[in-house]
């Protein structure tokens, strides 16, 4: 019995994790987006910052309380402790972008307006 009962909670937690909306990739209306995900710091400074510029995506300004000593005037967008970077963008559309790196890009985060 217990058994049967242990099978019945497994296959429904299955189901509750299945059943969740899947986190959003693309928005219906978005500035274009080159690949992100697993970039390292310096291609992404290099390369992949302009890039997002240049397409559309804006940098959202961090506010004065959160610059710290790691604070770049040249990425306004980008708040960074000792092991972790965060820096967010917007489009024309209100889209907004949020990226989490350290020596890598390690999570994409975008945020759809209209959906």
């Amino acid at each position: 019995m217990k058994k049967t009962l242990f099978i019945a909670f497994l296959a429904l937690c299955n189901t509750a994790v299945f059943a969740q909306k899947p986190k959003t990739t693309k928005c219906a209306y978005q500035a274009p987006l080159p690949k992100l995900k697993g970039v390292d710091s310096i291609t992404y400074d290099d390369e992949i910052r302009p890039i997002l510029l240049q397409n559309g995506w804006d940098p959202i300004a961090i506010s004065e309380e959160e610059k710290g000593p790691l604070f770049d005037k040249d990425k306004p967008e980008q708040y960074c402790s000792a092991t972790i970077c965060v820096s967010s963008f917007k489009d024309k559309n209100k889209n907004k972008l949020t990226l989490v790196m350290n020596d890598f890009i390690q999570k994409v985060e975008l945020k759809c307006f209209n959906q």
